[in-house]
């Protein structure tokens, strides 16, 4: 049976692609038809942190890229480059769920720590092993009402040590 399966998959995959034959006679209502003619729009993205590390702005927002991808959170400059992190198995009563990565400016490391906490912290505090806590704002977006989402970019290859979500009292 096996050989029957390996032997009937280049048959089937031969059939794919542009150079694939023709389509089935009798295609109906249930067979694929073309996309729109011009690509979607990209969903919104909602500002959550920005400044500046090693002489290089960034900026991370939340947003829902779409299918099973949800709070999102996206890094764009500061050695990111488009950086997609998403915390989708989260839920409400959670703790804080983040991520930390480290990328290089010009041969310097830079950490960026970004993530999604309860929607009753108005801040969140980074503990990194090279230094003070830093304190963010944790910011409410349209992207998901039950969440509120966090980001900082520091200069260095930064180990966190805790992240602790606070609220404002």
């Amino acid at each position: 049976a096996a050989a029957v399966v390996v032997t009937g998959v280049p048959a089937v995959l031969g059939g794919l692609g542009p150079t694939g034959g023709t389509p089935p006679a009798g295609s109906g209502p249930g067979a694929a038809s073309a996309g729109p003619a011009e690509p979607l729009p990209p969903p919104p993205v909602h500002r959550v942190n920005e400044g500046v590390v090693a002489g290089s702005r960034w900026q991370v927002g939340s947003t829902t890229p779409g299918g099973t991808a949800r709070r999102c959170l996206l890094t764009e400059g500061g050695g990111f480059g488009r950086d997609l992190v998403c915390f989708g198995e989260w839920r409400p009563g959670d703790p804080v769920s983040w991520q930390a990565e480290v990328v290089r400016v010009d041969r310097r490391p830079v950490t960026r720590v970004a993530g999604v906490a309860p929607a009753a912290a108005a801040t969140v505090e980074v503990r990194l092993a090279s230094g003070q806590p830093v304190g963010v704002r944790a910011v409410r977006t349209p992207t998901d009402r039950v969440a509120t989402f966090f980001a900082v970019v520091v200069a260095g290859d930064a180990p966190v040590r805790s992240v602790t979500a606070r609220r404002a009292d």
